[in-house]
């Protein structure tokens, strides 16, 4: 099922603190974000997005076609090469995000290992 509505409104500086959905990062006053609404299988939802996390969100919608993305899980699941190269290089600051970092690091560690040993 696809969304009924949607909307995104970017805000350049939040007056209240807020949670990154899609990282857990805190939204610091006077920080930018984006509120993003909609209708999706007739219910409603709001969701604050920090800046770094809504380019990897239009990339895994526009350029990968995901077009059901669990907003609460989109590190965890569709970490790959583009979006770690992303979060690499603007340092995101969440703890959770830098684990994913380390997590994804070590599985290509493992990938190289294993394809060395297969030789």
């Amino acid at each position: 099922m696809s969304s009924d509505f949607y909307s995104i409104q970017k805000i350049k500086s939040a007056r209240k603190e807020h949670t990154c959905e899609c990282c857990r990062t805190k939204i610091l006053i006077g920080e930018p974000y984006e509120n993003q609404t909609g209708v999706y299988e007739g219910r409603f939802y709001s969701q604050k997005v920090c800046p770094v996390c809504s380019k990897i969100l239009d990339y895994l919608f526009y350029e990968k076609g995901y077009e059901e993305l669990d907003i609460s899980q989109c590190l965890n699941e569709y970490m790959d090469d583009s979006i770690y190269k992303l979060l690499k290089e603007v340092q995101h600051p969440s703890q959770h995000v830098e684990d994913l970092i380390f997590e994804y690091e070590q599985e290509k560690l493992y990938e190289v290992m294993e394809d060395e040993v297969q030789i």
